[in-house]
């Protein structure tokens, strides 16, 4: 992902929901996250496989939706603006805990971190999620900084069709 902003026209549009999802991140997961933003650098950016499932509720009703972010699986130290990777099973140790989490049913999503700014989805992370969402039942990505946590974004991706009534004149 890269803090230079993406322009791309996506074919999908984004219909944002009014009611929100509540994302938990337990200890063990900022455990992870802080042992990354103490063993990068500062102005590096870094990004990570989330593991996460349903705790709570459903995706059809998502003020009663819980997600609980399991595990972090560290995947790329890019440079100040971008960070990338790809799933391939050359990389033993990650391939291992992906597709072990997908034999439990849990899913797959995006982290990474935007280093000492502010937390947003730039057009580069957007492309990100209209790429991958479609690959997955409902696909999270999370963007973290070294500032503050409590200032962390998340967006969850679900692919549907929309469908309008009424006459095309």
């Amino acid at each position: 992902m890269s803090l230079v902003d993406d322009k791309r026209v996506h074919t999908r549009s984004v219909v944002k929901l009014k009611d929100r999802c509540d994302l938990l991140l337990p200890k063990t997961v900022l455990d992870k996250i802080e042992h990354l933003h103490s063993n990068v650098d500062k102005g590096t950016e870094w990004s990570a496989i989330l593991i996460y499932s349903t705790k709570e509720g459903s995706i059809t009703e998502p003020s009663d939706w819980v997600i609980e972010v399991e595990d972090v699986i560290p995947m790329d130290v890019g440079t100040a603006t971008y960070t990338e990777y790809e799933m391939t099973g050359d990389d033993d140790y990650a391939t291992e805990r992906w597709q072990n989490a997908l034999l439990d049913n849990k899913n797959m999503g995006h982290l990474h971190t935007h280093h000492s700014m502010e937390t947003f989805f730039s057009g580069t992370d957007m492309s990100e999620l209209h790429d991958n969402a479609p690959n997955h039942c409902y696909y999270l990505s999370l963007i973290v900084n070294y500032k503050d946590p409590s200032k962390w974004m998340a967006k969850v991706a679900i692919c549907g069709e929309e469908t309008t009534e009424g006459v095309r004149k």
